[in-house]
């Protein structure tokens, strides 16, 4: 039952209740409680996964994400044992950023279903999954905007010849590739009768210079 330090007279006999109701289902005791000691909290369990999948994140900020996800927004449920987090710890933690970060939220829910589904296949958890999306989650959080922000201003036509020399600048070819090739545009310029004039202009990427595999090409407006 533990020291007579450790444990008071009222939580002795509480725990021999709990010792005799264990030997009548035909369990030890003794063996019950080394393997309660051996399921670790939630945020080990989340720990011991991302250590064990770093080599598999594509880049440190992945990781990073899954590290603010696990240890900031789901820090209440970091010192819950794996086998015990329930439907109502996970909301707790979803709700109060569910409407406000949408994309942050639906993203730490991904990442705590993941660590319960690992949880699980260890054997540290038995049942349906908590964090589970369909037909769970889905029905017990509201639906919310994919655009909360809204949409991004346009960019005015006479400012894109300076972001085209910033981006010349940027190590990042990524970062090239994804801003200087949109998809084929144009634009209307008014004319003061009601009429309008079309421009466009179309320029080849050269591959060698950006590291692009094909030839690419946008439009570019001027």
């Amino acid at each position: 039952m533990g020291s007579i330090k450790g444990v008071d007279l009222k939580r002795a006999r509480e725990l021999a209740v709990e010792a005799h109701a264990l030997l009548a289902a035909g369990v030890d005791p003794i063996s019950a409680r080394q393997s309660r000691r051996a399921i670790p909290t939630f945020g080990e369990a989340a720990d011991s996964w991302m250590a064990d999948k770093a080599g598999e994140f594509r880049s440190p900020k992945s990781l990073e994400r899954w590290k603010r996800a696990l240890t900031v927004h789901a820090a209440a449920l970091r010192d819950i044992r794996v086998d015990g987090v329930t439907t109502e710890d996970v909301l707790a933690v979803l709700k109060p950023i569910w409407s406000v970060k949408a994309e942050t939220a639906k993203m730490a829910r991904g990442y705590i279903e993941q660590v319960l589904n690992a949880a699980k296949a260890q054997g540290w958890r038995t049942g349906e999954n908590p964090a589970r999306w369909a037909g769970h989650m889905d029905q017990l959080l509201p639906k919310v905007s994919r655009l909360q922000r809204g949409h991004h201003k346009a960019m005015a036509f006479e400012t894109i010849p300076a972001l085209m020399a910033d981006l010349r600048e940027q190590e990042s070819k990524q970062c090239i590739c994804r801003v200087a090739t949109p998809p084929f545009t144009g634009i209307r310029r008014p004319n003061g009768d009601g009429s309008n004039t079309y421009r466009r202009g179309l320029i080849l990427m050269n591959r060698r210079r950006y590291g692009i595999a094909t030839r690419a090409r946008y439009w570019l407006l001027i």
